[in-house]
């Protein structure tokens, strides 16, 4: 641990020159119209990359009014990113999630530095390079937490000129964005870029009871970044990054949301013992209804949360052939939240009757990750390994009422060394092997304890710890059907690593979960057609997972009382099949169509889940969030006008078969039938580019989906609960200017 405060150090001083943001897209990142990615932790083209990724540049970004994670779905097939309740963003890719409070199956990385805290993953999209999406297991070169797959978002780098901008919005539920650039060049060899972004907008949801205070905002969130670039010689490229962010918006609370009613026929059936219940009845809601908030809170809801971060990506040629690359990172995250949430309804009389329940939480998260990679490519061999550390550590307290669950302290530490390499057979066949080896432990303890006006009397006090290790591998064969057609085949295993449930012992049945493991074979074709018009990918995948964490928030009875606690439990087996179908078509100047197709076969082949009241077989069930079938579409026209000017006009539609969300309380599938989205936008840009204004709507359906369930802290004696929600319909303007 001193090591990495002397890290952070070190960095946050050799940063004292440096920060980031957002305006007219970034081109960066593109070569003759191709994108250039980094998946592979070494630049290349994404068409000539084997690996199944989607790579989004900050130009389609903002043209689907992408602004945050959870609108990447619009744009990135077999992914979906949800609020899934107050512990911050749920990532799922291909039928694969974690949700509670464990660590994600899938990986955020912001500039490849591993963002462990998912309160702060919700970030705003603002001067950006592009996002890189990779989906299927990356354990040999991106280590833990990467058996679904990984989200990288890259943000924009300082260039040689002097430029700013500014960039704004208003719409819907008074939402508002500002962002500011300013890039400049200090001397040859450094370049500065300072960027502020600033986001606000009100609940999607309307009291509809009477409430003694207003809701707060949604969003009210603030952030900055500096980013430094020193470049002395064509060897040595030093990238600095400081940021900040304020979060002062309700977001997802359990006492912002709306409730289980609005979508499902209650009473929810409480289950008997070793059974499961039936599914709850979905009511297909009006929007207005679905997004009502039907009860009142007791107290006003406040949200006082922060995060920063300081990076450094050192990229040092030595030489013809090698390059040594140091990248480190620390990041603070801060949580201060309190208010009321709902606690749940009792339907014995003849007038339903809500209760709810103070509640605090307070956090402070700090982590810090070091990789040092040495990379080797004299055109015919390509090689790399490295060494990675990452260390996180949480102190965190929530509490209900006068009863508190403090966690004075929680960490995780990951060690790991790994290789990969590619060899060129011949001039259009290579073949790639990789290993990595990882040494994940963990140690937490936690209390529950009795708030008294004399101070907190302490009902119990566990100390848990425990370590788990894994050697993944990869191997796969890339070939150059032609010379813009390229096949590739990979086996790739994924490894998870232990974790331990709240409030146990150890030897407690249920309190330690077991690794997760996956082992994958997948295939694919990249191509480009036509002269380079068609661009289009195709991939076949199959998963064996093993002991899969599955993760919920349900009511848990901890010394007595009902509070709401995250349980993850092991489903022994489950198996994923797909097939994924993504491309752009150009046609002719001025036109463009974008597609995707994604078919999902994704179930549990041995899965009990364990609940306080009772159990039940999913055995041939289908995963949280795994459609079977996910479209998705668009067609853009850009007419330019004689005076330089031009008028751009885009539609892009969704469509998603029915999905479903396992929760362990009532024991059942809660179904989310199938819905599409419509977005549609008209822009007007200036000659040379200088300034543009744009109109756009969001949802033309005004489809309120279901992404989350949380059933009451109070279940069973207690019943209903909230649920989380995809965006209503929104609608607004977009300017941006360049000075």
């Amino acid at each position: 641990m001193a090591n990495g405060r002397r890290a952070f150090v070190f960095m946050a001083s050799a940063s004292a020159f440096v920060w980031s943001g957002a305006a007219f897209a970034q081109s960066e990142g593109s070569s003759n119209g191709e994108i250039i990615v980094t998946a592979s932790r070494t630049a290349s083209l994404a068409s000539k990359t084997p690996i199944t990724l989607t790579a989004v540049t900050a130009d389609k970004l903002t043209s689907q009014g992408v602004t945050n994670p959870t609108q990447l779905m619009d744009v990135v097939p077999n992914l979906t990113i949800d609020r899934g309740n107050a512990n911050g963003l749920q990532i799922n890719i291909r039928g694969i999630t974690s949700t509670g409070t464990a660590s994600q199956s899938a990986a955020f990385l912001l500039d490849g530095i591993y963002i462990q805290q998912q309160n702060a993953q919700e970030v705003a999209f603002y001067d950006l390079a592009r996002v890189e999406v990779l989906r299927g297991p990356q354990g040999t070169l991106y280590g833990r937490n990467t058996t679904a797959g990984v989200v990288n978002v890259i943000t924009a780098e300082p260039k040689p000129t002097f430029g700013t901008s500014i960039e704004g919005g208003y719409g819907a539920y008074n939402a508002r964005t500002v962002t500011v650039v300013v890039n400049a060049p200090v001397t040859n060899t450094l370049a500065l870029r300072l960027a502020g972004n600033y986001e606000a907008r009100d609940s999607y949801y309307h009291q509809t009871v009477a409430q003694s205070y207003k809701n707060p905002l949604d969003k009210d969130n603030k952030s900055v970044r500096l980013t430094a670039l020193w470049k002395p010689s064509d060897a040595i490229k030093w990238l600095v990054k400081l940021d900040y962010t304020r979060m002062n918006g309700a977001g997802s609370g359990f006492g912002m949301s709306p409730l289980i009613s609005n979508f499902y026929a209650v009473p929810l059936k409480v289950p008997a013992a070793g059974q499961r219940s039936a599914d709850p009845v979905y009511l297909n809601p009006s929007a207005d209804a679905a997004l009502a908030k039907t009860y009142a809170n007791t107290a006003p809801f406040s949200t006082n949360d922060s995060t920063w971060s300081a990076t450094s990506n050192l990229d040092w040629r030595l030489g013809k052939d090698w390059t040594l690359t140091v990248l480190t990172g620390y990041r603070e995250f801060r949580r201060d939240d309190t208010g009321s949430v709902f606690w749940g309804a009792d339907y014995s009389g003849t007038t339903p009757v809500f209760t709810t329940n103070a509640a605090a939480t307070s956090q402070v998260s700090h982590s810090n990750s070091e990789e040092v990679r040495l990379a080797y490519d004299n055109g015919k061999l390509k090689a790399q390994a490295g060494f990675y550390h990452f260390y996180n550590h949480d102190s965190t307290m929530l509490s209900f009422g006068n009863f508190g669950l403090p966690t004075p302290s929680a960490s995780q530490e990951s060690l790991g060394v790994f290789g990969q390499t590619t060899y060129a057979l011949n001039d259009r066949w290579r073949v790639t092997g990789g290993l990595r080896y990882t040494r994940d432990h963990l140690a937490s303890r936690s209390q529950a304890e009795l708030l008294l006006p004399t101070g907190p009397f302490v009902l119990n006090d566990t100390s848990v710890a425990g370590h788990s290790s894994k050697v993944t591998w990869k191997f796969g064969s890339d070939f150059d059907i032609t010379s813009h057609v390229m096949g590739y085949v990979t086996v790739a295993t994924g490894y998870k690593a232990i974790g331990f449930n709240r409030n146990c012992s150890s030897s407690a049945p249920g309190c330690q979960y077991k690794p997760e493991t996956l082992t994958n074979f997948e295939g694919g074709v990249k191509a480009r057609l036509m002269g380079n018009k068609l661009y289009v990918t195709a991939d076949y995948f199959h998963y064996n997972y093993n002991d899969l964490q599955i993760s919920q928030i349900i009511s848990q009875v901890i010394n007595g009382v009902n509070t709401p606690s995250s349980l993850t439990t092991n489903a022994a087996k489950a198996q994923v099949d797909g097939l994924e179908f993504e491309g752009n078509f150009a046609p002719s100047t001025g036109h463009n169509i974008d597609f995707s197709l994604a078919w999902l076969n994704a179930r549990y082949s041995n899965y009990a889940v364990a609940q306080v009241a009772g159990s039940g077989n999913y055995n041939n069930s289908r995963l949280d969030h795994a459609p079977t079938w996910a479209l998705s579409g668009g067609y853009t026209y850009r007419h330019p006008l004689a005076s330089g000017a031009t008028l751009e006009a885009g539609i892009h539609a969704r469509y998603t078969t029915a999905h479903y969300i396992i929760n362990s309380s009532v024991n059942a599938q809660f179904v989310q039938p199938a819905f599409h989205k419509t977005d549609i936008r008209l822009r007007y840009t200036a000659p040379s580019e200088r300034w543009y204004l744009e109109a756009y709507a969001k949802n033309l359906e005004n489809k309120v989906d279901v992404t989350y369930i949380n059933t009451a802290p109070a279940w069973p004696t207690l019943n209903n609960g909230t649920v989380s929600t995809g965006d209503p319909r929104t609608y607004g303007v977009r300017a941006a200017l360049k000075l």
